[in-house]
């Protein structure tokens, strides 16, 4: 890249040299002595399978469209602040990447370079934009106070209606919720017999 490329607004030459900082300074992971320990994307990848050890590390931009693995990724940073990731599907992927992003942003000070629904709906999205933004979260703050945790599994549930003591046909039985351990959550029961699900 020459200076008057730059000096000539050359975009093609501009871009590149706009992409070779970001690598530099943004994406890649600098050890002690000021040496970058590997390739950028390598590392920033090796550093992603780290926290999301079953993801595949292709330069699949697919599999980050539907919220899940940013979801899980914000999760793992911050235990709590985003769950249930897995729960994400191409219907409801805007709401669970505007979730997780808006929260990475609130309580992480992770900001959004990228739009939610610019990861699930663009198609002008390329991996250099997205492995820009996923950068950030190696640079992410420590958790701020106040933040809206939440630990579903550690909800528990007892009572005759879920161990069938004393339960007799065509009486009203009862179930316990406790979420005290939970954090903070909007709470839903369904409730299935045999596999069907009936409320």
């Amino acid at each position: 890249i020459r200076p008057d490329d730059v000096a000539n607004g050359n975009a093609l030459s501009i871009a590149r040299l706009v992409w070779v900082m970001v690598l530099r300074y943004q994406v890649a992971l600098w050890g002690e002595n000021g040496v970058s320990e590997c390739q950028p994307v390598t590392s920033l990848k090796y550093w992603l399978k780290q926290n999301l050890p079953r993801m595949d590390m292709r330069d699949n931009i697919e599999q980050w469209r539907d919220g899940r693995y940013i979801s899980l990724l914000v999760d793992s940073l911050a235990p709590g602040l985003c769950p249930g990731g897995n729960q994400a599907t191409p219907e409801n992927s805007l709401m669970f990447l505007t979730r997780a992003m808006d929260r990475a942003e609130a309580w992480l000070g992770i900001p959004q370079i990228l739009l939610p629904v610019e990861i699930c709906c663009s198609v002008e999205l390329d991996v250099i934009a997205l492995y820009t933004y996923l950068s950030l979260y190696r640079h992410a703050e420590v958790l701020k106070d106040g933040a809206p945790l939440c630990f579903p599994d550690k909800a528990t549930v007892y009572g005759p209606g879920v161990s069938g003591e004393n339960v007799l046909p065509e009486f009203i039985t009862y179930f316990d919720v406790d979420c005290r351990k939970s954090g903070l959550g909007d709470l839903i029961v369904k409730i299935y017999v045999e596999g069907e699900k009936v409320k």
